[in-house]
């Protein structure tokens, strides 16, 4: 997966950083804002949204992560939370894309994952 994150749950609510990004122009102040109310007490995300863009898988590009595509000088992505487990990244096939082992009874029944307690 070059140039491409793997996401998770975060573990804050907010955080923003400063960023270099490179431009035929030279380097372009930027920052890129991550959000995730509720992250402490809801620890399933529910959705995503890159600058108001929804993402529907937990990868995703690090042009999108820096702004590439935009000329906006702040790059923000919000986690929706959720405190139950949420299709969201569980799906069979990204799990294992991502290398994570999935329970037996997710093979035949995507729902019996979904309502796992214990993931």
């Amino acid at each position: 997966m070059q140039n491409k994150y793997s996401l998770f749950s975060p573990f804050f609510e907010k955080i923003t950083i400063d960023l270099d990004v490179p431009s035929g122009n030279g380097w372009l102040k930027r920052k890129l804002s991550i959000t995730a109310p509720g992250a402490r007490s809801k620890p399933y995300v529910k959705s995503l949204r890159i600058d108001s863009i929804k993402i529907e898988k937990p990868i995703i590009k690090h042009a999108q992560l820096i702004g590439w595509e935009s000329d906006h000088p702040e790059v923000k992505v919000v986690f929706e939370m959720s405190d139950k487990i949420e299709e969201w990244g569980n799906e069979k096939e990204i799990l294992e894309s991502l290398g994570i082992p999935i329970p037996p009874e997710v093979v035949d029944n995507q729902e019996a994952f979904m309502d796992r307690e214990d993931l």
